[in-house]
């Protein structure tokens, strides 16, 4: 019992001794004045002694009563007052870290939050002080709900409470509530409180690449923390766990393109979004340079090309024309082998991203040892032709048709030099190229139906 309890009890036995003592002499009083009447007057007392004893009775119930009312009042007073005392604010806040010391946390629990409906709503610190201590309760008991009421309730009035925040991101990061750990940090982003939740941010994804104008395609390769996963886009979109799922190294081609990725851990905590710009343009290849420049040789002579970049090809003709990818194909290996005769050797590169260089030209006059001229070979095809009934002359078939035939190029073909010529033959008035070609061996005079698989020459005898 308290001292106010103390003083209350004294006061009412205090209360209840006057109230009997004051019945005692209202009692006194009038048996004195009975005695007295009876003296006066025995004949009158006698007659009215029995109405004086029923006074007497009346006095005394009525007394009682008074009395009897008087207590009950006061008793209910007590009650009340006593009933408000255990609901005051000291009163449940100092049985609930009486019982928090105990480690009795349920029970605190309920005394703590009605310390809390009954505390001054403008004492920030010791409202914030009660959900610290309800928190350590419902931490005790592994309540994470609670947890996290307690701790919003605290940051609601004190958005900077350094204790709160932390003691919040690590609920979330324990239970794996990215979503609102996710908040969270965003909520804190541009405050002196980011700080506390370093622990709990995910770095950001990092690309090997640098943002910029490139000339040729390039790989990129992604990274971030080994304990998360890199989501990607190259459309500009920002990313989320349905975008590309990065596993290995893409090519990025040709225009402009956004890439945009964040990285996710395991419980969904999010990256800041990363944002790379790449614009690739092709250029065309250079020129091609030769290795042999333009004159007269009397030997054998390889030529390759000098400034091939990695990944393009080269072609080239000898008969004047312009190469495409239909032409011979350059063997870097190989090289070109310088063809005896006057020629024009034509050279073009595409690159990997068939981007074509422009054509140079070189001119070569190659004279070999050799038994027959050109014109000599030409008289020997003519010649052999006419024998088996191709030809009636020169310029006309057996069956009457005009015919031509037009020099291409001196080609070595099965490590012989061979005079190569195309057949025209006429055809509503125009020449008709034929798909085979005749060939004559600039050694020998021996003659051939050539024809071109590819890039590769056959001979067929005559």
């Amino acid at each position: 019992m308290n001292d106010f309890e103390n003083d209350l009890a004294s006061s009412i036995a205090q209360i209840i001794d006057e109230e009997t003592q004051d019945a005692k002499l209202y009692m006194n009083a009038h048996n004195n004045d009975e005695l007295d009447d009876d003296d006066e007057d025995d004949v009158l007392s006698k007659k009215s002694s029995g109405n004086n004893k029923n006074k007497k009775i009346v006095t005394t119930v009525c007394i009682t009563m008074v009395a009897v009312v008087l207590i009950t009042v006061v008793i209910a007073i007590m009650l009340i007052i006593k009933n408000n005392t255990h609901n005051s604010f000291s009163y449940n806040y100092k049985t609930a870290k009486e019982l928090y010391n105990q480690e009795k946390y349920d029970e605190a629990v309920i005394y703590f939050e009605k310390a809390l409906s009954g505390a001054n709503s403008g004492d920030i610190t010791t409202i914030t002080e009660i959900n610290m201590y309800m928190y350590d309760c419902y931490a005790a008991t592994g309540k994470s709900y609670g947890q996290i009421e307690a701790l919003n309730n605290i940051l609601a009035i004190d958005k900077y409470n350094e204790e709160a925040i932390s003691a919040l991101a690590k609920n979330y990061y324990n239970t794996g509530n990215g979503t609102e750990l996710n908040r969270l940090i965003e909520s804190y982003k541009n405050s002196k409180s980011y700080e506390l939740l370093k622990d709990y941010i995910v770095a950001k994804p990092v690309s090997n690449i640098n943002s910029g104008k490139y000339e040729n395609n390039i790989m990129v390769e992604l990274s971030a923390d080994t304990e998360s996963t890199i989501y990607y886009t190259l459309d500009g979109s920002n990313p989320t766990v349905y975008a590309n799922k990065y596993a290995e190294s893409f090519e990025v081609g040709s225009g402009v393109t956004e890439l945009k990725m964040i990285a996710i851990n395991s419980i969904g905590v999010k990256s800041e979004i990363v944002t790379y710009n790449y614009e690739i343009t092709y250029n065309k290849p250079a020129k091609p340079i030769l290795s042999a420049i333009s004159g007269t040789y009397s030997e054998n002579t390889l030529i390759s090309i000098n400034n091939l970049p990695d990944g393009a090809e080269a072609y080239y003709t000898w008969d004047g024309t312009t190469p495409t990818k239909e032409s011979s194909r350059y063997d870097p290996e190989k090289k070109i082998e310088m063809i005896p005769g006057n020629n024009v050797l034509s050279v073009i590169i595409y690159s990997k991203y068939d981007q074509a260089s422009s054509v140079s030209t070189y001119i070569y006059n190659l004279t070999l040892a050799s038994k027959y001229e050109y014109a000599q070979c030409l008289d020997k095809l003519i010649e052999k032709l006419t024998a088996t009934g191709v030809l009636k002359t020169g310029t006309m078939l057996a069956g009457g048709e005009e015919c031509r035939f037009v020099y291409f190029s001196v080609v070595k073909i099965e490590d012989k030099y061979i005079y190569v010529v195309y057949f025209d033959i006429v055809s509503d008035g125009n020449y008709e190229r034929q798909e085979y070609q005749y060939g004559i061996d600039s050694n020998t005079g021996d003659t051939y139906k050539v024809t071109k698989n590819g890039t590769a020459y056959e001979l067929q005898p005559l």
